[in-house]
């Protein structure tokens, strides 16, 4: 076991090891004369693994390969031959690359850096993993291998990485652990779409007939998506998918500043490949190609218990009794299925896939092998045009025969942001937020939190963008499109960010600008919450000139079921209506209501002068003492520059709910007689005395 002060030392000897090998691999090439005219030509680098009879051959020259892409032969600007994995040291600087026109192979060594992955979705799996990584580190271990665990800095010191191992093993669901919470997540959005198809269409076909959905947590989340939403929990489920996908790309891009041999050795529990998510993957699988890096993969799951009726992805159904009738070939189609991904990166990136197998370890043995005795051929491609095709690479030998030659398959051409696919704008959009601050978009956004008739917290969140901020001529009819994304991240929990995409549209005519209107675009959603603290971020892009607007805020969720008097959100808005029979069924329509109106929430709290300004907050779980304070009615004021505005008539009610433990407050008040500014609206809470948050407040704007 590594004490503290080994650890760090360890951590700062890796953090100068970086820079320096960044650095000197940087300005050796940069130095290089032959790379001064080639700044506008993209250089390919392709590592090939030649052998005869189970033995790597050596001391072959350019003239003994021929390299083409998609049919055509290239020309081979550098050749080089990776003996073994080069230790280094921080007294001594790497040699630059020598990058001679000499036709033969100049022998030499390169660090190889090794990135363990572990992505898997219960503790059996993880256990099978640990296992195998640590077989390897007591066995496989050599000099020039550098190892980065669970995200920690690269090392070479064998004792390091078996404290990282034993801290993941013993922990798996902490931060930083090694049980995925994306697979987790995916697993809940799986029991949920079946969930809602058992209770929609009764039982399909593999499910006991005798089943009832007796669980009130997943009888609110049934209802709360709704049988019609089922394409929505399908979609919930491809993103994190992709989010998957675009983790791998990041983490790629980081590997990229390394020079040498590059390989990510990914144990996860399955990666389901769908439509959307391809061309996502085809980016990364260009992105891994372009900077020599591998991927390794295994299934974590191993080889399947035939004898075990319970397949995967079904955990938190089972957990509530419900029992699963064994149905082998769907089974087995949806295991095949969720391989693919595996494969693919694998594959496609010269490295290996392992499946079925519960000796996971073998692939780390690959890993070694392959980070030694290969050649690196480099070429310009005569054709640099970026269509975002697939380039096929096939590399042979002249006239040696009898030989096994081994390479990636090709990559593929980056693409420009007008011909890329939807899946490929999600994810830029997703680069786009997480990177940005930008505001040339002003977004408004409004988070509102309340409480379903169950008790569980639900996020009413409204965006709204002026519609002059796309650039728009006010004096024509003009349609508006746009992209919307927003993560909600629950800070204090392994949880998976959740995402809500759409494309906004709007059209706006000149008479929406008269008068001083000023016309947004909007958007409202609803989602269902567990108390904790959350970030919320979104972004909204034109889709014609990619102007964009990034919005970021956090949130308190209460725990509206165990807290007693615990308030909602207080909304301010102008928008208060008369509930119509007709929209019963609608979330807000059901949530918002008091007194027969519905009062929807809005995205800004700017106010024309004159308007009617309507307000509503709940109490719930109310105590007696709260029924007491309503029945005295409403203690509510406004201020400007924290003084009392005096003058302004507030009307209000309390309307009480005694079974229900609820008080529901509604209020009004007009803006003619105020003046243009910023205003504080204020809502004492009942027991005033004794309650720690004593007040609910909000600010506001009135222009002319």
């Amino acid at each position: 076991m590594l004490n503290k002060s080994t650890s760090l030392k360890a951590s700062q000897l890796l953090y100068f090891l970086l820079i320096n090998l960044t650095v000197s691999f940087g300005s050796g090439q940069s130095a290089a004369p032959q790379n001064s005219f080639k700044t506008e030509v993209r250089l390919i680098q392709v590592e090939v693994r030649v052998d005869q009879d189970g033995q790597p051959v050596t001391g072959l020259n350019k003239s003994d390969f021929v390299l083409r892409e998609n049919g055509r032969e290239q020309e081979i600007a550098f050749l080089h031959y990776i003996k073994a994995p080069a230790v280094v040291q921080l007294e001594e600087k790497p040699s630059s690359v020598n990058e001679t026109s000499s036709p033969a192979a100049a022998s030499r060594t390169e660090p190889s850096w090794i990135y363990l992955l572990p992505e898997v979705g219960d503790p059996i799996e993880f256990r099978r993993t640990a296992q195998a990584i640590r077989g390897f580190i007591n066995r496989g271990f050599q000099p020039g291998l550098y190892f980065s665990l669970g995200g920690l800095p690269y090392t070479d010191n064998k004792d390091l990485l078996l404290h990282i191992l034993d801290r993941l093993e013993n922990k798996p669901y902490s931060e930083g652990g090694g049980i995925a919470p994306e697979i987790l997540q995916i697993q809940m959005l799986e029991d949920l779409r079946r969930l809602v198809r058992i209770e929609a269409s009764g039982a399909p076909k593999g499910w006991s007939s005798a089943i009832s959905i007796d669980d009130e947590s997943l009888q609110h989340d049934a209802v709360l998506i709704g049988r019609e939403s089922l394409a929505w929990v399908s979609r919930q489920i491809a993103f994190y998918g992709e989010l998957a996908i675009f983790r791998y790309m990041d983490l790629i891009e980081r590997m990229a500043l390394l020079p040498g041999k590059k390989s990510v050795v990914l144990f996860r529990s399955g990666l389901r490949m769908d439509r959307e998510a391809v061309p996502l993957m085809n980016r990364v699988l260009a992105t891994a190609v372009k900077n020599r890096i591998s991927f390794y993969t295994i299934d974590a799951r191993g080889l399947e218990d035939s004898s075990y009726e319970q397949p995967s992805g079904t955990m938190a159904l089972a957990a509530r009794g419900y029992r699963y009738e064994h149905d082998p070939m769907y089974d087995n189609r949806r295991h095949q299925e969720s391989e693919e991904g595996l494969m693919i990166l694998a594959e496609d990136t010269g490295g290996q896939v392992v499946l079925n197998n519960n000796n996971p370890g073998e692939i780390l043995a690959r890993v070694v092998e392959d980070s030694s005795e290969y050649y690196v051929l480099s070429y310009y491609p005569e054709d640099v045009a970026n269509e975002g095709k697939f380039r096929k690479i096939n590399v042979s030998l002249r006239d040696k025969k009898g030989c096994g030659i081994s390479s990636v398959s090709g990559y593929y051409d980056p693409k420009p942001v007008e011909k890329q696919s939807s899946g490929e704008r999600l994810l830029s959009l997703k680069e786009t937020m997480l990177t940005s601050l930008s505001e040339e978009l002003r977004l408004y956004a409004e988070a509102e939190v309340v409480a379903d008739h169950e008790g569980n917290p639900l996020l009413c969140l409204s965006i709204a963008v002026p519609a002059e901020d796309f650039g728009i001529n006010k004096d024509k009819i003009s349609k508006i499109e746009a992209e919307l994304l927003v993560q909600v991240v629950n800070k204090y929990s392994l949880n998976m960010p959740l995402y809500t995409n759409n494309i906004l549209e709007r059209t706006v005519t000149k008479k929406e600008f008269s008068n001083g209107g000023q016309p947004k675009l909007n958007y409202r959603t609803v989602l269902s919450l567990s108390p904790g603290y959350y970030q919320l971020k979104g972004i909204v892009r034109d889709k014609k000139s990619g102007v964009h607007g990034v919005y970021s805020s956090w949130l308190a969720v209460n725990d509206f079921k165990n807290t007693p008097s615990v308030p909602s959100s207080l909304v301010l808005t102008r928008y208060a209506v008369p509930q119509d029979q007709a929209d019963r069924d609608d979330i807000l329509s059901r949530l918002m209501v008091a007194g027969g109106n519905v009062y929807y929430p809005q995205a800004d709290h700017e106010f024309r002068k004159g308007d009617v300004i309507y307000a509503l907050f709940h109490v719930y779980n109310a105590t007696p003492e709260d029924f007491e304070w309503a029945s005295k009615g409403v203690q509510v004021g406004l201020l400007r520059n924290n003084q009392l505005v005096k003058g302004v008539q507030i009307y209000g009610k309390a309307l009480p709910e005694q079974d229900a433990g609820l008080i529901r407050y509604v209020l009004a008040f007009n803006t003619a007689e105020l003046d243009p500014g910023e205003y504080t609206f204020l809502a004492m809470l009942p027991n005033y005395p004794s309650r720690l948050k004593q007040q609910l407040e909000e600010k506001l704007v009135i222009r002319e």
